[in-house]
């Protein structure tokens, strides 16, 4: 069961996944134990603590000494019930261009799907070693006008799911 000392901010020297992505990318089969921790974690977030993260990427996915996983840097989260961002004020936008959503970079309202959005750009990256679109800046939105190249074209290993 996940709660809420799995998304607190972490003090200490505990590894991101962005450190452990230094090898260009982490094995596949060591990475699953990991995946059911991360959906709960937000699905966690979500549904009982009420807010959405909004800037997650692998340099805010910790692993513990144990191996647990451990979701920091809610800095710039929202409740659900925001009608804007308190960092940013009103239409403007805030998280790492290359995991924000499309709806999160056009400075909508926060919602889950920027984090399943950005989910999904973390473990592209923790595959293939790159982010799906690359390390993009914010003016890039045209970049979701193409699809990003299937994962098992940057790394044949990578089954095809």
């Amino acid at each position: 069961m996940v709660g809420a000392e799995e998304i607190y901010p972490l003090v200490g020297n505990i590894p991101s996944l962005a450190r452990l992505l230094g090898v260009p990318y982490i094995p596949i089969t060591p990475f699953f134990p990991w995946l059911g921790p991360l959906c709960e974690v937000l699905d966690y977030a979500h549904r009982e603590a009420r807010i959405v993260h909004r800037d997650l990427k692998p340099g805010n996915v910790m692993i513990s000494q144990d191996g647990k996983l451990k979701v920091a840097d809610f800095g710039i989260a929202a409740t659900l019930t925001d009608t804007h961002s308190r960092v940013t004020g009103q239409g403007g936008t805030s998280g790492t261009p290359a995991y924000m959503s499309p709806q999160q970079a056009r400075g909508k309202r926060p919602s889950p799907l920027d984090d399943i959005y950005a989910l999904g750009a973390t473990l592209y990256e923790a595959l293939t070693g790159a982010p799906p679109y690359g390390q993009v800046l914010p003016y890039q939105s045209g970049r979701y006008k193409r699809d990003p190249a299937a994962p098992s074209r940057r790394r044949p290993e990578v089954p095809i799911w």
